[in-house]
């Protein structure tokens, strides 16, 4: 405000539309690469702004496949209080077999973060965490997690997930080398049948897992980053950003059979900036907000669309709504 009392003209891009409406005196919302409307602040609110920035084609419960059903017993994973400075502050969920937990949020929401903190990669993060309603330990390290059953996907699959210079039969196995080895001697007619049948089941042409995993196309990197855990298969899988840019074929493809994951017995968490994504594969979903829980959305009873994932994600209330009408 001051820069602009200097007279200075200054350009303002945020996520936090609290600050936007604010501080702006015009505002313009962008929509896949487009302007979509620019109008002075006066004519804004929270919800209109997110409804720009959505669009009309945008329908509500949109799903991918039918939610799965209602599931007995306890959750197969369940975690309280997850803290870690800086980025979370008593987030807390469960997810049972057979299902698909979405988590939506803004970028800097703690998404990610809930995920690494889970998986063993944030060692100063803590928590409570169940297994099959047994407690146990907090996982310090991807070592302790994989031996809970937990595996996480990451969501940089060139520096995180894969060896680029190694093929998608070194990259698949790798999880486990014990099934392929005896006496510490790799056997490579195992190592490419094992990889064989994990990439097939991804959908990947079994004649390319010769080649380096660098010179496929981001929709098979993915595909073998995922077919990783097809070998080793864990309880729980967490999927960050699994259709990043890979092309709209391939992100179907990907989203199918992450929910057959799910539907072949496995829990399965997603976080994707693509909250279209988020909707079409989620069963439940937990919307974050500055590393808070928002709101906890259900499929089985409530709205479940992008723009209500964006309402709870912005804080937009009851009021807030009524007075954009």
């Amino acid at each position: 405000r001051h820069l602009r009392d200097e007279g200075r003209t200054m350009m303002l891009v945020s996520h936090n539309l609290e600050e936007v409406l604010d501080i702006a005196d015009t505002i313009t919302v962008f929509r896949d690469g487009n302007v979509v409307k620019t109008a002075p602040r006066t004519d804004w609110t929270k919800t209109s702004l997110v409804q720009a920035m959505i669009g009309h084609a945008v329908r509500s419960g949109e799903r991918l496949l039918p939610a799965a059903p209602p599931r007995e017993g306890p959750p197969l994973l369940a975690v309280r209080g997850t803290r870690l400075d800086g980025a979370i502050s008593d987030v807390s969920f469960q997810v049972r077999a057979g299902e698909t937990l979405g988590i939506g949020g803004l970028v800097g929401s703690g998404r990610s973060s809930l995920l690494r903190s889970v998986a063993g990669l944030e060692p100063k993060s803590h928590g409570d965490m169940m297994i099959d309603g047994v407690a146990v330990p907090w996982p310090r390290n991807p070592r302790q997690a994989l031996r809970l059953g937990i595996a996480l996907v990451p969501e940089d699959r060139k520096t995180q997930g894969l060896v680029l210079g190694r093929n998608a039969v070194d990259n698949v196995v790798m999880t486990r080398f014990g099934r392929v080895a005896r006496w510490g001697v790799l056997n490579r007619t195992a190592m490419r049948e094992g990889a064989s049948a994990a990439v097939r089941e991804m959908g990947l042409d079994v004649r390319r897992i010769g080649q380096p995993v660098r010179h496929l196309s981001g929709g098979n990197q993915q595909k073998v980053l995922l077919a990783k855990r097809v070998y080793e298969p864990p309880r729980v899988l967490m999927v960050d950003e699994p259709t990043r840019g890979i092309d709209i074929g391939a992100k179907e493809e990907i989203m199918r059979r992450l929910r057959a994951m799910a539907d072949s017995g496995m829990a399965v968490i997603v976080v994707s900036s693509e909250l279209e994504e988020v909707v079409a594969m989620s069963d439940r979903v937990l919307v974050l907000s500055h590393g808070q829980t928002a709101a906890r959305l259900d499929a089985a009873q409530d709205e479940v669309s992008v723009q209500s994932i964006l309402n709870a994600a912005f804080r937009i209330t009851g009021e807030d709504h009524a007075s954009s009408l």
